[in-house]
């Protein structure tokens, strides 16, 4: 044992710079671990606001896409509805007066007497604006039933006034005007910024 020791002391200087070294390694290896790890967490953190972001404007991208989607599917309902519902003046005015025609007879009510008609152009829907002015008679029970009609009927049509007087006990003189749009396909549309 005496022999160990005294190897010990011979070389302690050479173990004892061999162990300042082995201390002096160990504090730097912790010291970068230390630097090392606050890098990382600070990394880590700008890569979590960065997937924040990402996720933020993926949302945002989404919700755009989602209105543009509507947009476009609006714009071609727009453009059926113009075409299909509405149609020219040329194709729909005849079959809505048939239309009135049959709603009024149906309702029990005399007429149409003296139709007038009024145009009218609504350019910034590139739409026209057809009015259609005439009397009837009859009692109330039968205009009722005329009005009723013409809220469940499937064509698009506006009671846009309506004059009643009484010329006889019971009879009913009544003055209607109604409106409707058609499609102009000469007027072009106004579009607002």
């Amino acid at each position: 044992m005496n022999r160990l020791v005294d190897l010990w002391s011979r070389r302690a200087k050479l173990w004892a710079s061999a162990l300042v070294f082995l201390l002096l390694n160990l504090g730097l290896l912790l010291g970068y671990r230390v630097v090392i790890q606050a890098r990382i967490a600070a990394v880590s953190g700008a890569l979590e606001e960065r997937q924040e972001e990402l996720a933020d404007l993926t949302s945002r991208r989404e919700q755009r896409e989602s209105l543009v989607a509507r947009a476009v599917t609006t714009e071609d309902a727009i453009q059926r509805l113009r075409l299909e519902r509405l149609g020219t003046e040329a194709e729909r005015l005849t079959e809505i007066m048939l239309r009135v025609k049959n709603l009024l007879s149906r309702a029990g009510l005399d007429g149409p007497e003296s139709i007038r008609y009024a145009e009218e152009p609504v350019e910034e829907h590139g739409l026209v604006r057809e009015t259609i002015s005439f009397g009837v008679r009859g009692d109330y029970e039968e205009l009722r039933r005329f009005i009723n009609f013409l809220e469940l009927s499937e064509r698009f049509l506006i009671l846009e006034e309506i004059g009643v007087t009484e010329s006889d006990p019971g009879v009913l003189s009544v003055r209607l005007r109604l409106s409707t749009l058609f499609h102009a396909p000469g007027v072009t549309v106004r579009e607002e910024t």
